[in-house]
This record gives structure tokens, sequence and C-alpha cells, in this order.
């Protein structure tokens, strides 16, 4: 009948209430599909592998690619090597090193705030927060200001 029918329209409905465990299951079965490709590349591989491949480099292989969906929920992104890593950490300090005021990131203009920041970094999200006519908007033109004076052009 139309009644029960329209009942079980309602108890079936996706509500905005269960938006978060809805949310969470897809992630969930994504992560799981991600697993499955994961380990049928892992088994391709150990089928298919070169002969100058050896299973511990197979084995370092899956490991990298378990820890980046451990990690973001994904297995495609980056991983370095140790000494990969210690090269761009001495980069970054010569670099740091080689700028007027020794900073890793970009000037604000401000001696103490890059002293404590190191600069502005692009891998940092900054929130400037305070309450109406605090100085929100004059801080971040200031700051937007001395960036871009001391910005030279690449050559």
């Amino acid at each position: 009948t139309v009644a029960q029918y329209v009942v079980r329209l309602a108890v079936e409905a996706v509500t905005v209430v269960n938006a978060t465990d809805y949310g969470r299951a897809i992630y969930d079965l994504a992560t799981r599909r991600a697993l499955i490709t994961v380990g049928e590349d892992m088994v391709n591989i150990a089928y298919d592998a070169p002969v100058d491949m050896s299973p511990s480099e197979q084995i370092e292989d899956a490991e990298r690619r378990l820890f980046e969906l451990a990690e973001t929920g994904r297995y495609d992104g980056g991983f370095e090597s140790f000494t990969d890593a210690v090269k761009t950490a001495v980069d970054l300090a010569n670099a740091a090193y080689m700028r007027d005021g020794h900073l890793s990131g970009l000037a604000t203009g401000m001696r103490d705030l890059d002293r404590r920041m190191g600069g502005l970094q692009a891998s940092d999200l900054i929130v400037l927060a305070g309450r109406p006519g605090m100085g929100k908007t004059s801080l971040a033109t200031n700051i937007a200001f001395n960036v871009a004076e001391a910005y030279v052009p690449a050559q």
C-alpha cells in the first residue's frame, strides 16, 4: 500500500543527522579499497619482480606503501630515504643561513615574530584571530607588504 511505501521511505531515508557516520563509512571503504590495491600490487611485484630486485627491496616497498596508506589514507604520496631527508634538511638550513636574518621562511618584517617563527613557512596555516578593531587587517597588510617588498624575482 501507499502508507507502507511512505513508511519504508521514511525508515530508509538518509538524514543529515548521520552524515558523520556515512562519511566515516565511505572513508573506511575507500581505505579498504586502497589496502586491497596495495596487497594486489605486492603480490604482482612478488611474482613479476626483476631478478635484480631483492626480496628486502620488495619488503621495503610494501612497508612504504602501507605506511603511506596508514598516514594519509592513500599510498601515492611521497616517502623519502633518510639520506634524502638529511640532504633536504641541510639544504634548507644552508638556504636559511644565506638569507638576510637567517630565516628558513619568508620574512614578515617584524623581527620578534620572525625570530620566533623562523619566517612564514609554505607548510603553515597561520590564523590571525581577535576581536573587531584589534588590528588583524593592519597586521596582515603589513606582513603582505613586507614580504612583497623583500621579493626578488628570479633572474
